[in-house]
């Protein structure tokens, strides 16, 4: 996220501190996306997803005034991760596993379907084949990289906002993606040596 972006969230969220219902409501648009499909990634029921996404909107706006955010979208997205950890905690009909993300690795590519518009397109069929490696790559990753792939390339956050999300210094995120990374590297490597 640019400096523009993270601006323009800032000034969302001063108006929406001052009581502005359709600053919120732009937060609520700008973010709910990711929040859903992170939430769904970490906890296989799409309805506690939603109910704790809901919860956490009123808990903001009625704590507006009482909240220091510097960043509204990474703050949320951290959370929700709390809340959904809280939730299983208290519910032993549920586990927050971020394993699940190994089962459902598909959804987290699901934007790839969107960048083509003609299905018959050849572009199409080759956009196909590399969004199911992918998604073999990522599904084959260990939870963190997998975690950490899905917030900085998915959700575009910065490293200093993964940071406070997944709860490890700056300096662990720059190693985990590199690791993450250097992982898929070599197992296309790897891959591209099987096929020839």
């Amino acid at each position: 996220m640019d400096n523009k972006y993270k601006q323009e969230n800032n000034n969302l969220w001063q108006k929406c501190k001052s009581g502005n219902k359709s600053a919120f409501q732009e937060i609520y648009y700008q973010c709910i996306n990711d929040l859903f499909a992170y939430g769904c990634a970490i906890l296989p029921d799409e309805d506690v997803v939603k109910e704790q996404i809901q919860e956490l909107f009123i808990y903001i706006w009625d704590k507006k005034d009482h909240l220091n955010i510097t960043d509204i979208k990474p703050y949320l997205i951290k959370s929700l991760k709390r809340k959904l950890y809280k939730y299983c905690k208290g519910n032993k009909n549920y586990t927050l596993d971020i394993d699940y993300l190994e089962a459902n690795a598909n959804e987290l590519v699901e934007d790839a379907n969107e960048l083509v518009e003609d299905p018959n397109d050849i572009d199409y069929h080759e956009m196909e084949i590399k969004r199911d490696a992918l998604h073999k790559l990522i599904e084959s990753l260990p939870t963190k990289q997998k975690e950490i792939i899905y917030l900085r390339y998915f959700t575009g956050l910065k490293p200093h906002e993964i940071a406070d999300i997944m709860e490890i210094n700056a300096q662990s995120v720059y190693n985990l993606l590199s690791r993450s990374l250097k992982n898929i590297e070599k197992k296309l490597t790897n891959k591209n040596h099987i096929n020839e």
